[in-house]
Formats: structure tokens, sequence, C-alpha cells
């Protein structure tokens, strides 16, 4: 353990413990997309509910998806119309 201290001290990353690390590595993986499953391997977690512990959820993500589901594509509640040319008549 005084070995970590040590190579945490040198990388700037003083009074950081690995759990935090590991947070912030769940964080970045899932603001970039990577899928919940993926995460849970390289993190090497077994359940949903470690996942759920690690991955924080904060105001900036919360913005982020009401804003995607403005800019988003369309939804059945929020649907883009096409415009169909006009029914040609039959003889």
């Amino acid at each position: 353990m005084a070995r970590l201290r040590i190579s945490t001290t040198d990388r700037g990353f003083q009074g950081r413990l690995v759990h935090d690390l590991r947070r912030t590595a769940a964080r970045d993986f899932r603001r970039r997309g990577v899928s919940e499953g993926e995460i849970m391997k390289l993190c090497g977690w077994k359940t949903r509910s470690m996942f759920d512990r690690y991955d924080i959820i904060d105001e900036a993500d919360l913005a982020a998806a009401v804003a995607k589901r403005f800019t988003g594509p369309a939804t059945a509640n929020n649907r883009q119309t096409v415009a169909l040319p006009p029914p040609q008549s039959v003889r």
C-alpha cells in the first residue's frame, strides 16, 4: 500500500483513493457511450449493484439527458412529419 501512495503522490493524485479513480473511470466510460456491461467487465464488477454504487449521476448528466430529449431523433410523442406527394388519380 505504501507503494501505491508513493505512486499516486508522484503523479499528482495525492489524497485520492483507488476507489475514486474507479468511480471517475466508470463515469467517463458511461459519458462516452460505453455500455454498462462493458464498464462492469473493465472495472471487474460482477453485479449491477456494484456498477450502481460507482456510477455517479450528477446535475450535468441530468441536464444532458434533458437536452437529448429535445435535440435527439424523433420519438413516438415527438414525430417529425414528412410531406408526401399528392395521390395520383387512377383511371
